[in-house]
């Protein structure tokens, strides 16, 4: 059984999505794809417009075979962090044949060439860290620093969108001597045609009550369930109330510890905290200086949300697992073939915690914690920690085996 992994965050899952997975398996003769699907709090910084579970099984749906969630630390984190969880657990799991990623380029020439001097080599990091001290964001040092090093046709691969994230996935195949085989596949130009438009696009008409506008932009499965999804609130507005409550009433000092929070950051945020911001947007633009992505900003408030702090973010660094939030019959037999090759513990529920290691317990604690707050933030109450009592969705239970065409 051949298999290509795929990172994703699916929110929601929609046709650009399946053309990616049906061309990933195409070019890679895979008889069956796994997915890493970010978490309840997404790379971008926010919590997903759909839940982790609802997601998951958009992709079941759709074609893919396992779904795996990637876990706090890596699903909201930057893209260097982010390729570091997904490629890890994809690696750990030892039945992995390709890694499939969307990309603006045909072949990977280029891309291997920018991912020779990323920040695991010792002259790139230390150029990385003198821009970022220049007030750079991360982004832009690492865009410069590979001009220096590769010269500007690999700089330049790194400006256009998607790719700064391929060069990441590709860093740490090499870093982990991986047998994983990269596999580019171009995002199609023609993103306007044939009914495909943007996950953003999609989430602000969901938003703005126009949910039949979008029905040709996703799959039929996908529509299905985002009909028949329960959450009514906007988890991103709620968020907002929240972190005003939390920044407002906080200690400077302990601001200072959570994760990603330096150089006064805190000061800035409890400053604009103290007016009274209408949406996230108008909080951001009182914070937002030129060295600070907005999305590593909206990262930093859910770490505040979260009480996440450096101290944390060590003791949970490293940890790679594979909680499995769904699969189909294909994906059946590869979570049996795991139970053999799997490095890494493969995890169906979460109720004997005691049996792992540390590093591991804290990091499933953290996604617990992060559930539940999701969960708060969508206008649910739940008791605390009933994630770990979910199971994963099964085959003949996805819900749109329920609904008549």
């Amino acid at each position: 059984m051949k298999t290509v992994g795929i990172t994703a965050e699916y929110d929601p899952f929609h046709n650009g999505h399946l053309y990616q997975l049906r061309r990933a398996k195409e070019l890679s003769g895979a008889d069956c794809a796994v997915v890493i699907l970010g978490g309840d709090f997404l790379q971008r910084g926010m919590p997903g417009l759909y839940g982790k579970w609802t997601r998951a099984e958009m992709a079941l749906a759709a074609g893919a075979d396992l779904v795996i969630q990637l876990p706090y630390f890596y699903s909201c984190n930057s893209g260097q962090e982010y390729a570091g969880g997904a490629v890890s657990i994809l690696h750990g799991l030892g039945c992995v044949d390709v890694l499939s990623f969307g990309c603006e380029e045909e072949g990977f020439r280029k891309l291997d060439l920018a991912s020779s001097v990323m920040p695991e080599e010792e002259q790139a990091g230390g150029r990385i860290r003198y821009y970022l001290k220049q007030g750079c964001s991360y982004p832009d040092a690492v865009t410069r620093t590979v001009s220096e090093l590769a010269g500007e046709e690999a700089a330049e691969l790194l400006r256009k969108p998607n790719n700064l994230l391929a060069v990441e996935y590709m860093r740490v195949l090499k870093r982990l001597q991986s047998g994983i085989s990269p596999l580019p596949v171009r995002r199609t130009e023609t993103i306007a045609l044939n009914g495909m438009r943007s996950a953003g696009e999609i989430r602000e008409a969901v938003r703005g009550g126009r949910l039949l506008s979008v029905q040709e932009a996703v799959p039929a499965s996908t529509f299905r369930l985002m009909c028949g999804c329960t959450d009514t609130e906007d988890p991103e507005r709620n968020m907002l109330h929240y972190l005003l409550y939390r920044l407002r009433t906080a200690d400077r000092r302990g601001l200072s510890e959570i994760y990603s929070v330096s150089e006064g950051l805190e000061a800035r945020l409890q400053e604009a905290a103290a007016g009274c911001p209408e949406t996230l947007d108008e909080l951001m633009d009182a914070v937002q200086t030129r060295r600070y992505t907005r999305a590593r900003i909206r990262r930093t408030l859910v770490h505040i949300l979260m009480g996440f702090t450096q101290e944390a973010a060590d003791a949970v660094r490293g940890a790679v697992y594979a909680r499995v939030l769904g699969f189909s019959e294909a994906g059946r037999e590869l979570l049996r073939k795991a139970a053999e090759t799997s490095s890494i513990p493969v995890l169906s529920n979460l109720r004997r915690l005691d049996q792992y290691e540390e590093r591991i317990r804290r990091s499933i604690e953290l996604d617990m914690r992060a559930e539940d707050l999701c969960a708060m933030l969508h206008g649910r109450m739940e008791p605390a920690g009933s994630g770990k009592n979910r199971i994963p969705i099964m085959p003949g239970h996805f819900r749109e085996t329920e609904w008549p065409e």
